[in-house]
């Protein structure tokens, strides 16, 4: 008798478990994530989408983060959360801050019935630098002066200021 209900106890477990191990298998699918302009510029606006094909999805959110990789410095990380549209697409838009940043980096997490996921893990996107947006102030690579012009014109007037004393 106890060899019979050990059996039946041990292949009742292991139904049970299988029964659990088949409900918690969750496939974390992407299909798309969008960003929109694909090269955006520093201190524009950007259009997040994503459509995540992942069931008993509660809650999207997009973690942004702006840096720039001249001084290696990354802005503070924005935690955005994502409006659903239907069944699996998520959106939400986003103004850039930093003027001197050079690329964004992001994370997309989700929370299901069984916790939180990381869909994707710091995933980096360039953003497109106008030539305008050098320190001196001039046309970035066209040779036009910016603010060293003062610099030159001052020296000029102390020169000719000394050529002045000196004639007297």
């Amino acid at each position: 008798m106890d060899g019979k209900f050990n059996k039946k106890f041990i292949t009742v477990l292991m139904l049970f478990g299988l029964y659990l191990t088949s409900y918690n298998i969750l496939a974390l699918n992407i299909s798309t994530i969008e960003i929109i302009p694909e090269k955006p510029e520093p201190e524009s606006e950007i259009q997040i989408r994503a459509i995540i094909d992942t069931e008993g999805v509660e809650q999207a959110y997009f973690l942004i983060q702006e840096c720039d990789i001249n001084t290696g410095i990354c802005y503070e990380r924005q935690n955005l959360s994502l409006a659903r549209l239907d069944e699996s697409t998520y959106r939400t838009s986003y103004l850039l801050k930093e003027p001197k940043a050079t690329y964004i980096q992001y994370n997309l997490l989700i929370k299901t019935n069984f916790g939180w996921e990381t869909l994707i893990k710091e995933k980096k996107i360039d953003l497109e630098i106008s030539q305008n947006n050098d320190n001196n102030g001039g046309n970035g690579n066209q040779n036009t002066p910016g603010f060293e012009i003062i610099g030159i014109f001052l020296g000029i007037l102390c020169m000719m200021m000394l050529f002045r004393k000196r004639k007297r």
